[in-house]
């Protein structure tokens, strides 16, 4: 990366950086996070419960380097590998591995072929390199776990709650960046989390929240919104 184009670099700076991860909502049990250094980490789950936590490693594919699609959106293409290293987050403390085996896993990580593992109860396919078409976008965007909870008519339903709205929506055209369910180890748990979540059709995410001060009056009066007859999937799958 060391020769960006201009459309390369304007990338980077608008996708890399944890201080600010894309999520897809849920209280940031979904989310990742991408760094210049080709490294990047991926969270999954739901409330309280994770179910992976690992890095990735990524790369622009020669190929397919970012192109402005227009003036607010760039389309581009990169390999991601996810890798058995835990996620940063959870270096000091975690549920799964404490004192001398914490140690030894992060300076020696497992091979894929010992999955799968507390922090990734993945099929070892799971870990090998796939190619994703992205589409980064700058405007005002939902916060997808609304979209996904989505009750018919919001404004006529008891417990009422304004979208959260973001600046820069991350979409994966092809795939989700989470492995489909052939590639998960399915325990009696997990299996009823991904019953109700379906978390490989989870393809967008936001950074850069905006305030609900700084939101625009057509935006808190969205009637688009608050009279839309549809209903989100985790809402019907919840019936």
């Amino acid at each position: 990366m060391a020769t960006n184009t201009n459309e390369e670099e304007q990338v980077l700076t608008l996708l890399c950086g944890d201080a600010d991860p894309w999520t897809w909502g849920d209280a940031n049990q979904c989310s990742l996070s991408f760094e210049r250094n080709g490294t990047g980490a991926i969270l999954c789950g739901e409330n309280q419960r994770v179910w992976i936590a690992v890095e990735f490693n990524w790369s622009f594919n020669n190929q397919a380097r970012p192109v402005m699609a227009n003036s607010d959106t760039w389309k581009f293409t990169i390999q991601m590998t996810l890798t058995t290293r835990l996620n940063p987050i959870y270096h000091t403390r975690n549920p799964w591995l404490t004192g001398e085996a914490l140690q030894d896993h992060l300076r020696n990580p497992p091979p894929p072929s010992k999955a799968p593992f507390p922090w990734a109860p993945l099929h070892s396919a799971a870990f090998r390199p796939k190619q994703y078409t992205l589409m980064l976008s700058r405007g005002r965007f939902i916060e997808p776990f609304h979209c996904f909870v989505k009750q018919p008519f919001p404004i006529f339903q008891p417990y009422r709650y304004a979208p959260n709205r973001y600046a820069c929506r991350l979409a994966f055209d092809d795939s989700s960046p989470y492995p489909p369910r052939e590639e998960w180890v399915e325990t009696s748990g997990l299996k009823l989390s991904l019953d109700y979540h379906h978390f490989w059709e989870r393809r967008e995410f936001v950074r850069e929240a905006i305030a609900k001060k700084d939101e625009t009056w057509a935006e808190t009066l969205d009637l688009g919104w608050w009279l839309s007859p549809t209903s989100g999937d985790g809402h019907i799958r919840n019936k």
